[in-house]
């Protein structure tokens, strides 16, 4: 609750108080890969039955951000964004035993933005996520067994937008190694709004 507080404030705060400091906020979609398949292919083959899964390939995200003048072309940039969960569950045929996963990411990030122009922009720079995974089994739908797994790490990320105004934007991020995993990155597809 004091983080939220506090990033209320800066941003309120901002554009009164600091120059060459402009803040925003981020909204859209966040698509990312659970890996369903191959988690459905391992319970298949440490059960020996067949196993039907879905899964979701998108969820919904918030960032905030400040982005600070470096030049008249070249913004640092720094942000917190949230996702909601990305959810899989997994079912073995003819039992009444199922597994749901649900996937929450959050994190950090910095770098530079860079505008060859006035309506376009490039970014690239690192970035410090959490995921937390929660894992619920249960049959006839009485949980059986529970656990949540948190892991952290480091990555990079890249992005390019579009600004149609001063203050509207659309454009994507791309994060790799989210929370340190090598074969996990997420993109994100947003709308902006810059104070």
């Amino acid at each position: 609750m004091k983080k939220s507080i506090a990033v209320a404030l800066c941003l309120c705060a901002g554009s009164t108080f600091a120059e060459g400091v402009n803040f925003g906020v981020e909204g859209g979609v966040l698509t990312s890969d659970l890996g369903a398949e191959d988690l459905a292919q391992t319970l298949a083959d440490s059960t020996g039955r067949t196993i039907k899964y879905t899964e979701e390939k998108a969820t919904s995200f918030i960032r905030l951000y400040a982005a600070f003048e470096v030049s008249e072309k070249v913004d640092l940039e720094v942000g917190y964004f949230n996702a909601s969960s990305l959810d899989a569950s997994f079912t073995a045929l003819g039992t009444t035993a199922t597994i749901d996963v649900g996937v929450e990411a959050a994190g950090f990030d910095y770098g530079l933005r860079y505008k060859p122009s006035d309506k376009f922009y490039l970014k690239v720079g690192l970035h410090r996520s959490e995921i937390e995974a929660t894992v619920v089994g249960a049959i006839s739908g009485y949980t059986v067994t529970s656990a949540t797994i948190n892991q952290t790490g480091t990555g990079t990320y890249f992005g390019a937008g579009f600004m149609p105004t001063e203050q509207l934007s659309l454009g994507f991020t791309y994060l790799s190694n989210l929370a340190g995993e090598s074969d996990t990155g997420a993109t994100l597809f947003y709308a902006g709004y810059q104070f």
